[in-house]
């Protein structure tokens, strides 16, 4: 969190992101005002992304971009779901 403040203190037009991996699932659920910055996207590793994630991130006005994502099939369910963007490996699939 230290990285975001630093990050919002030079610019406020720098966009922030918040990377969340199966460690640390329950920054889906923070807006940053507990750490007193507030990010404008997740970026979640996609085995925690399901409906109720997005459902939450639209709430919050947050864009949603999920990695790393190399299966075809779940790039399409990801797509179906809504996310923003899909970081992945593999473009072609």
């Amino acid at each position: 969190m230290d990285t975001l403040r630093w990050f919002r203190e030079e610019s406020r037009q720098i966009r922030l992101g918040m990377l969340i991996s199966r460690y640390t699932p329950h920054m889906l659920l923070e807006d940053g005002r507990r750490w007193g910055v507030r990010h404008e996207a997740l970026h979640p590793e996609h085995t925690l992304v399901d409906a109720e994630a997005i459902r939450r991130a639209r709430q919050q006005r947050k864009k949603m971009v999920v990695w790393t994502v190399n299966d075809a099939e779940r790039k399409r369910e990801l797509a179906q779901l809504g996310v923003d963007a899909i970081i992945t490996d593999d473009p072609v699939r």
